[in-house]
């Protein structure tokens, strides 16, 4: 029970920060979306069970990168909403580049880090460019999508191109990783560990629970994108005052 409290928390943070950074404007929100690549592409090597399935800690963040495009595409639309979509990407591919390099840097004598960098970020050396390519994919189809049924509807229907762009491109995005990882990276089918640090045999629940968790953000994330209506429109001045106390 303690999983399932802590991913429950965990959500609950990540829609806050996610809203609170959309009050603040749009390059917050874009911001945030940088973040949270680079963090989900560590996270992803924390394992836990999760109602009696195997998960990897970095499924609730892709859940709000998804809720953050969504909401980008809502009150700014599509150009505005790629951006996002490619500038995750290239947060992705400079951790990805800066990982790599600083782990490859001979320690000294006095290091004690060297190892935990191994652990750490190896296994995600190894997957980040199916991640990053998924990722771009379906990020890419869940704006595309949004923009599509939001026009065809007239702006109606905020509920249904919320949750149908983010289920399709997120069943896809888990579908493509996995079949990425198998054809293209011999260290996901040659081994008996999924990138080093997932048993074979807990991969597929794994992907098979990860598809339904995302579904089920995408549903809870619906009543962030009716409230982001309502804070957006009362002026409350939030990042007007940040401004002026950073200043």
């Amino acid at each position: 029970m303690q999983n399932e409290i802590i991913f429950a928390l965990l959500l609950l943070f990540t829609f806050a920060t996610t809203l609170v950074a959309f009050r603040l404007g749009r390059s917050y929100l874009i911001g945030l979306i940088m973040l949270e690549i680079g963090l989900m592409n560590i996270f992803v090597v924390k394992q836990f069970d999760l109602f009696g399935f195997v998960v990897t800690g970095g499924n609730v963040l892709y859940g709000g990168i998804f809720l953050a495009t969504d909401l980008l595409n809502e009150h700014y639309g599509l150009r505005i909403a790629r951006r996002a979509v490619w500038a995750g990407f290239g947060a992705g591919v400079f951790m990805l580049l800066a990982s790599a390099l600083t782990t490859a840097f001979v320690p000294n004598e006095f290091d004690t880090a060297q190892s935990a960098f191994e652990v750490i970020f190896s296994p995600t050396l190894r997957i980040v460019i199916a991640s990053l390519a998924s990722y771009l994919i379906f990020q890419s189809l869940d704006v595309w999508l949004f923009a599509k049924m939001k026009k065809a509807t007239n702006g109606r229907f905020l509920w249904l191109r919320n949750n149908l762009s983010t289920m399709i491109s997120q069943t896809g995005d888990s579908i493509f990783f996995t079949a990425a990882g198998l054809l293209v990276i011999p260290a996901f089918a040659e081994s008996t560990y999924f990138a080093g640090f997932l048993p074979a045999e807990a991969f597929w629940s794994a992907v098979v629970f990860t598809i339904l968790v995302k579904i089920l953000i995408a549903i809870l994330d619906t009543p962030i994108l009716y409230f982001s209506k309502k804070v957006k429109h009362e002026g409350l001045g939030i990042a007007e005052r940040l401004h002026r106390f950073l200043d």
